[in-house]
């Protein structure tokens, strides 16, 4: 909100901008931009008081302890006459009050009102709608000018949309549905309550006569009328935090003076004042000794009870707090004491720099969980979060992983059950899958660590799992789950894990394993060791072996030589042919050796080579092939 400093100081006194910017940004409200003597403030929601002039006049106020001074009006002229309001809403409007100003003259307004609402970003039109708007600025009341004279019937009617349609002020035609508040004459609807006035009554150059409207509408009737139409105005922004009850009336006497000054105009006694009654206050149970107890620091109680009569604030006859209708952000004893130490000043309240530290390690769940996240985004995979209740179904892709009952339904508050917690991630990856299938994104294996829930003795369990599925095929899946489970130091038979086809996506595969016992058994744990310095030496060999031995029994025979000075062991071909007998394979494998500080000789090299061929034979029948 731009607020020109001095607009401020017509109700209390003022420094110059730096300074008001300084006590602005201590009583913590933040100043957004600046261009001159005018501040843009950014007002948070709580703060509805803020969103006018005087509302910040008095916050000033408060921290310089200076006085406001607001605007006086004078009284009313002529015989009453009485405005017909017909109240078909009230659950939409808890006040409405209608005035009437006779005899105005509409032309520009006079330059100092033309300045500060350009100043404060509101374009200026004619006096009459300047003057709402100026008062809308002011007191934070929003306000509506009729034409009189293009009123039809003898009242004005608050009533629910009727499916009728009405052409605004912005000369867009909009469709007035019943969850809409409107504002009609005998006739049509002539106002979106709260949001925009009629194109059929707004005021032009030959207006003499005018109805002007201040209410207090229902926020959330407002807040959807304006989504639903994508009218956002300043009034459909003050009505949609709340405005007050008391201010409704206050802006209306306010206006119609500055209508009778600066347009000509008569205002008449009487008009229509339909309202519920004034909202009751919750008063607030405050003890001052609290204060020092959660600030810290002492605060004389006379200056406790000087803050808080600052604000607004008054006492009951049981000495509770009653907080201003405006402060609607003051509800309990600890907002209260927060009012306290804001307007004392925050930079007084005493700091303890002598913290107590201490080293905190990461937890091996978090170690582990990050090592899979890493090591599977590494491998081309990204992560997805589905939601946790049961999805699409898939016939070839089994839910049953670890429970065969009946998913865990959730009920809603009538006790009907309406959904059902999933007992498997797998649907919902398949289901991410087809979705970028069918939107012909590329084709990429996703992954999720998440809670799968099923049904346990006398109640339900939850189970955490890791779930990767991939459009490239089942021997895809295999590996990289095979990947996880090598970097965690975990074989496959160790842990629960279910891999599948899936016969509803091309090439698609998903698997599962039981995360919590892949935790249980991993050792992913990494110490430093400093790289070699010295050259490694390299030999690769051809053992020729039984078809059914596998990679994996080579691997572990070699390494369970315990050659301190074997690296890496790589697969490097496979050989079926003339010189391999029937029933055989010829297998090549590479090996590297280096040891720590020194370089291997050749016949270091050479005996542990013959230690690798003398096991593989021993214990798999292999030899070196000729």
């Amino acid at each position: 909100m731009k607020v020109p400093v001095s607009w401020i100081g017509e109700y209390t006194a003022v420094g110059d901008p730096d300074e008001v910017a300084a006590t602005l940004t201590r009583a913590g409200i933040e100043i957004e931009d600046r261009e001159g003597e005018v501040l843009e403030l950014g007002i948070s929601a709580n703060r509805v008081d803020l969103l006018s002039v005087l509302g910040v006049a008095r916050e000033l106020a408060v921290h310089q302890g200076t006085t406001v001074k607001a605007p006086e009006f004078s009284g009313v002229k002529g015989e009453p006459v009485d405005v017909g309001v017909s109240m078909e809403a009230a659950d939409l409007c808890d006040r409405y009050t209608a005035r009437l100003i006779e005899g105005v003259k509409v032309g520009e307004s006079p330059g100092w009102m033309k300045e500060r609402l350009e100043a404060a970003g509101v374009r200026a039109v004619n006096n009459i709608v300047d003057i709402t708007n100026y008062v809308l600025l002011e007191s934070g009341q929003p306000l509506h000018a009729f034409d009189m004279d293009l009123l039809t019937g003898d009242r004005i009617v608050v009533r629910r949309g009727r499916g009728e349609k009405m052409t605004a002020i912005d000369g867009r035609e909009y469709e007035l549905t019943p969850e809409m508040l409107v504002i009609a004459d005998g006739k049509v609807p002539v106002a979106i309550a709260g949001v925009m006035g009629g194109k059929g009554t707004e005021i032009h150059g030959g207006t003499t006569n005018i109805l002007l409207e201040s209410a207090s509408f229902d926020r959330i009737s407002v807040r959807r009328a304006s989504r639903k139409l994508g009218l956002v105005s300043e009034s459909s922004y003050r009505f949609e935090r709340g405005v007050d009850w008391a201010t409704v009336d206050w802006a209306s006497h306010r206006a119609a003076q500055l209508m009778a000054e600066l347009a000509g105009g008569t205002v008449r006694a009487g008009g229509a004042d339909v309202s519920k009654p004034a909202p009751v206050v919750s008063p607030i149970r405050f003890r001052p000794e609290r204060v020092s107890r959660v600030l810290g620091m002492e605060i004389p109680p006379a200056r406790i009870d000087a803050i808080l009569r600052g604000i607004g604030c008054t006492k009951n006859d049981a000495g509770e707090i009653v907080p201003p209708a405006t402060r609607r952000d003051l509800r309990e004893e600890i907002d209260l004491i927060e009012e306290v130490v804001r307007v004392e000043g925050y930079d007084r309240v005493p700091s303890d720099t002598a913290l107590q530290t201490r080293v905190v390690t990461d937890q091996p769940v978090d170690r582990v969980r990050q090592e899979v996240r890493s090591l599977l985004m590494g491998m081309g995979c990204f992560e997805v979060v589905t939601w946790s209740f049961e999805g699409k179904k898939y016939p070839s892709v089994d839910e049953n992983i670890w429970s065969s009952g009946k998913p865990l339904g959730l009920r809603d508050p009538e006790g009907n059950v309406d959904r059902f917690l999933r007992k498997s991630l797998r649907p919902g990856l398949i289901e991410v899958l087809e979705t970028n299938l069918n939107y012909r994104e590329e084709p990429v294996p996703v992954f999720e660590l998440g809670t799968v829930y099923h049904d346990s003795d006398g109640g339900f369990g939850e189970r955490k799992v890791l779930s990767v599925a991939t459009p490239h095929g089942y021997a895809d899946l295999k590996g990289r789950m095979e990947q996880v489970l090598s970097r965690m130091g975990v074989t496959a038979g160790e842990v629960s894990l279910r891999m599948d086809a899936v016969e509803e996506i091309p090439g698609g595969a998903a698997g599962e394993l039981d995360f919590d016992e892949l935790l249980s058994r991993s050792n992913a744990g990494r110490k430093f060791s400093d790289f070699s310095r010295t050259p490694p030496v390299k030999r690769d060999l051809a053992i020729v072996l039984k078809e059914e031995v596998s990679w994996k029994e080579v691997e572990a025979t070699i390494r369970g030589t315990g050659i301190g000075t074997l690296g890496e062991i790589a697969f490097l071909d496979l050989y079926r042919g003339r010189q391999v007998p029937p029933g055989h394979k010829s297998l090549a494998l590479g090996m590297t050796f280096r040891a720590s500080g020194r370089t291997l000789t050749g016949g270091e090299v050479d005996r542990a080579v013959e230690k690798v061929v003398t096991a593989l034979g021993e214990k798999l029948g292999g030899a070196l092939r000729t």
